[in-house]
């Protein structure tokens, strides 16, 4: 496995595994803040297929695919009724690390918002 499930990297806390229809999940229990539904902010799924890092900064989100030498940054957008993540940039792989510094990498990688 290419990316931590054991403890969060942004927080440290002990990570969760659940399975949901054959996807493998593990989670931190610290919720997203800004988010209008509750969502932990960092997850890692796999299935037989594909691994996916997920991590929410709000308003920024990463998801970092494990067969891929990329990363994609999305920022949080509202329209009237929900919130939506728009592309904004892909960039060499972000690797996950204590949120703070997660944050500060990223405003200044997304520098035209």
């Amino acid at each position: 496995m290419k990316f931590q499930t054991n403890t969060c990297p942004l927080c440290n806390k002990v990570c969760t595994l659940k399975k949901i229809a054959g996807v493998t999940v593990f989670s931190c229990p610290t919720e997203a803040q800004g988010l209008p539904k509750p969502k932990s902010h960092y997850e890692v799924e796999f299935d037989s297929k594909t691994e996916i890092q997920h991590i929410i900064l709000f308003p920024f989100a990463i998801d970092t695919f494990g067969n891929s030498s990329k990363s994609r940054v999305y920022h949080a957008h509202n329209t009237e009724d929900q919130q939506k993540w728009r592309l904004v940039m892909e960039v060499p792989v972000i690797r996950a690390e204590e949120e703070s510094k997660m944050l500060e990498r990223i405003n200044k990688l997304v520098t035209f918002l």
